[in-house]
């Protein structure tokens, strides 16, 4: 099995070599990188709760996504730190409708996992803002069979046991070499998060999420993505997103789970641009 590594990313090819860093309104910290005359935005998923990864790992982050920034100017925009009890999806969306006025709007959106979920709101709150939109590992209610493990991992953050609920969110997401990678390298790349309660909202505001209401309204072409192996979101959710969403396509990876964005990388981000392609 090859060795995973993500301590260190080769050397950048010329279109991702320049990057910039900072902060948008509402204190979004960002990484910008590649090249052409479109935007993408990325919105993290609950990882980011741990640490912002747009600020945190510069020198990985556009190696990562390195396939998108051969044609499209890339902004990986982490959400704000500190936030309050209550927080919810949609107010994480407007703090991103008000990055994306400032870097300029329409923009296309790729939402992972939690930034699928405020994505949903985005685009339905702020439909100006969005040219096209891909929301992966995400659904457009709660999902019963895992809120009884959310409310599990929010005890244990309370409870600052990070590394039993580090286990238990790899065990879920990963399987195989990257199951057994993340397992040692989370304990060691995070530790304890600079502000443990960010994690604690989020996963409060991925229980109470719930746009249906709202998804009717989305006119922005919308690919929905995600696993059919995905132990937190069963397909019947990415099913109902998609019904949901008027102009939505649904793209299933056969044996994708919720790191299918890692796991199947290349489906994945061929999808993707192949969906951009579309709507570019």
């Amino acid at each position: 099995m090859p060795r995973l590594d993500y301590t260190s990313a080769p050397q950048f090819p010329k279109f991702i070599q320049k990057t910039e860093n900072g902060q948008l309104a509402k204190g979004l910290p960002f990484i910008r990188f590649g090249k052409g005359p479109q935007k993408l935005v990325i919105f993290p998923g609950i990882s980011d709760a741990f640490l912002p990864i747009a600020s945190s790992m510069p020198q990985y982050i556009p190696w990562y996504y390195r396939r998108y920034a051969r044609d499209y100017d890339v902004r990986v925009i982490s959400r704000k730190r500190g936030l309050p009890a209550g927080y919810t999806t949609r107010d994480m969306a407007r703090d991103y409708a008000a990055a994306i006025e400032e870097i300029g709007g329409p923009v296309h959106v790729l939402g992972l996992s939690l930034g699928s979920l405020i994505g949903q709101y985005l685009v339905a709150d702020f439909p100006y803002l969005i040219r096209g939109l891909i929301l992966s590992m995400g659904s457009s209610q709660r999902v019963p069979e895992t809120v009884k493990l959310a409310r599990r991992w929010i005890i244990l953050a309370r409870q600052e046991k990070w590394s039993e609920l580090y286990a238990e969110s790899v065990n879920v997401t990963f399987t195989g070499g990257h199951r057994v990678f993340w397992r040692h390298a989370m304990p060691v790349l995070i530790g304890r998060p600079g502000i443990p309660n960010d994690f604690v909202v989020s996963m409060e505001a991925c229980i109470q999420h719930d746009a249906r209401e709202k998804l009717r309204e989305i006119k922005a072409p919308t690919l929905v993505l995600g696993g059919k192996k995905d132990v937190l979101i069963p397909e019947a959710f990415f099913r109902e997103l998609a019904e949901l969403i008027p102009n939505a396509t649904l793209c299933l990876i056969e044996t994708g789970g919720h790191g299918l964005y890692e796991q199947n990388k290349r489906e994945f981000e061929s999808a993707v641009i192949d969906f951009l392609k579309t709507v570019s």
